[in-house]
């Protein structure tokens, strides 16, 4: 089964481990063809894209403060709404911490190439 690098899903067939492994192997591939000078440029963009991805992951929480408040307020029927923003919440920043991964797998890759070239 052929892995997307570009991809933030997970294939159950071959696993978290394997499919982090692949990831690193695959930028380290495309990392090794490049120059110095395009392999600094590079890890500049990853560490910027990883900077973009936490910023985003701190933004994504759900204010329950609010929630609790307006719960209160509609007596009880604010709830729903509650545990669907929770919800999604939730999922998308499961769905960030796998692109920081993923961007962190490539710094890393970026870094050895960089040290096996110098």
């Amino acid at each position: 089964m052929k892995i997307d690098s570009d991809s933030t899903k997970v294939s159950p067939a071959i696993g978290r481990r394997k499919y982090n492994k692949e990831v690193g192997r695959n930028a380290l591939h495309k990392s090794t063809s490049m120059g110095i000078k395009e392999l600094k440029v590079s890890r500049r963009k990853v560490e910027l894209s990883i900077e973009s991805i936490k910023e985003e992951l701190a933004k994504k929480r759900t204010n329950h403060i609010l929630h609790l408040l307006l719960t209160v307020v509609t007596f009880g029927f604010w709830v729903v709404v509650w545990v669907a923003v929770s919800h999604f919440d939730v999922r998308g920043r499961i769905t960030l911490k796998a692109e920081l991964r993923e961007k962190q797998l490539q710094l890393l890759s970026i870094d050895e190439a960089i040290d096996n070239s110098g």
